[in-house]
């Protein structure tokens, strides 16, 4: 097979943490062929997805010698057999663009996560629809909500963009904290912006869940 891997620069992968890392380690020992592009590498000519795409050879090594980036070439996207989108977010303009143009090779290639799906399901969004297995939680431009909200659990929260990966922009929000305003007002761009603020768990910082016991990944879930 040939596949396609749209990520952000294969320069700066973590090699032990990546996950776009493994995938492609894994598909390398299964005999497949893997290419490289960003998300600036797709272009339209009237219906058919164009690529420049570079085959790259990945190992378990630290960098530069982890991934051998060959030359570029340009290709018709129908013929890859699959496509990985990888990218971070945030969910912005390019994004956006980049799941529409790939709508061009639906029913032609397998792409992954299916685009309709990463337009539809926000990372962060889309976790409301599982509101019995999170923190108590609002979303909203509205200071006043986020006051009201932070009084009934306590005091103390967790404030984030909708667009951040990675925990950037996750402020720890306090209304005893002198920039608790400061962090609303930032957070939401003067009221401009939704928010996301959830309780705070401080288990999180043992890798605990609620009764005690371990659940690493449940509470990165719930954290970030």
């Amino acid at each position: 097979m040939r596949i396609a891997v749209i990520m952000d620069p294969i320069e700066h992968v973590q090699v032990d943490k990546d996950t776009s890392f493994a995938l492609m380690l894994a598909a390398h020992s299964r005999g497949h062929e893997v290419l490289y592009l960003s998300h600036r590498d797709l272009w339209a000519v009237g219906d058919r997805l164009r690529a420049t795409v570079r085959t790259v050879k990945v190992q378990r090594a630290n960098p530069p010698a982890h991934a051998i980036v060959g030359a570029p070439r340009e290709i018709d996207v129908a013929t890859i057999d699959a496509i990985l989108v990888r990218t971070d977010p945030p969910f912005n303009d390019a994004y956006l663009y980049t799941t529409q143009l790939l709508e061009l090779v639906r029913g032609k290639t397998l792409v992954v996560n299916d685009p309709r799906g990463l337009r539809d399901a926000n990372e962060k969004l889309y976790a409301l629809h599982f509101a019995d297995v999170m923190p108590a939680t609002i979303v909203t431009h509205h200071a006043a909500h986020i006051r009201a909200f932070l009084q009934k659990i306590g005091g103390r929260g967790v404030i984030k963009p909708l667009d951040g990966a990675g925990g950037r922009g996750v402020m720890v929000l306090d209304e005893k904290d002198l920039n608790f305003n400061a962090i609303i007002e930032t957070l939401t761009n003067d009221g401009k912006r939704l928010a996301m603020v959830q309780e705070f768990l401080p288990a999180v910082r043992q890798g605990l869940l609620d009764d005690g016991t371990e659940g690493h990944d449940v509470v990165r879930c719930r954290e970030g």
